[in-house]
């Protein structure tokens, strides 16, 4: 049974959003960690 393109277009786009938010800092390297457009953190 296919899934509903109601259902599915919304489960792409956050799978998208998901996959574009999450990312790993090597040791090596530097991250500035936001929010709400402040600096928090310097990793």
């Amino acid at each position: 049974m296919p899934l509903n393109p109601k259902i599915l277009i919304p489960l792409v786009i956050i799978a998208i959003i998901g996959y574009s938010s999450v990312f790993i800092v090597n040791q090596w390297e530097q991250a500035l960690v936001f929010k709400f457009r402040e600096i928090v953190r310097l990793r």
